[in-house]
């Protein structure tokens, strides 16, 4: 259902589609406090206080990726510090072709090649990305591409199905 789509440009500075809660709060405000206190943008998802009714919507939410200079992604913090999993944002921020700016999530060079994201290592880099993403993002639109041709090639729900396919072959 994620997938690139036309727009006429890409005139909102970023996009955060995600849950909020407790146990995410100190890192969001760590590493995005700066980035949403500095810029407007779109920040959308259930349990933000300020939002009511939210529902994640396919169809609606690649236009809101497409707009987007800047696709904001963090992880857990377990998905820092083992490699467990990548969340969904990743999958659907490549797909739609929206430059992303994540955290270093442990398995991410498993999945993808170094170059298709601005990974950062800490808030301060991460701030610091977003800034130089803000001021020429069409430098940014080739890794974008990279992790979308990626994403196509080796991480649909086609794949995944086929490598459970596989799995259970090899076990019967």
């Amino acid at each position: 259902a994620y997938y690139p789509v036309p727009v006429a440009k890409r005139d909102i500075n970023y996009v955060f589609l995600a849950s909020s809660n407790r146990d995410k709060l100190p890192r969001y405000i760590s590493w995005l406090g700066d980035v949403f206190s500095e810029y407007p943008g779109v920040i959308d998802g259930p349990g933000w206080s300020r939002l009511q009714g939210f529902s994640f919507n396919a169809a609606r939410d690649r236009y809101v990726y497409a707009r987007a200079k800047v696709g904001i992604n963090l992880h857990l913090e377990e998905q820092i510090t083992w490699a467990c999993e990548l969340n969904e944002r990743t999958y659907m921020l490549a797909a739609c072709g929206t430059p992303q700016l994540v955290d270093n999530p442990k398995i991410l060079v498993d999945y993808f090649s170094g170059d298709a994201f601005s990974v950062a290592s800490s808030p301060r880099e991460f701030s610091e990305l977003f800034k130089e993403i803000l001021a020429a993002p069409e430098s940014f639109q080739g890794a974008a591409l990279k992790a979308q041709k990626e994403a196509f090639e080796r991480h649909t729900t086609f794949h995944r199905a086929d490598g459970l396919v596989r799995e259970l072959k090899g076990i019967l």
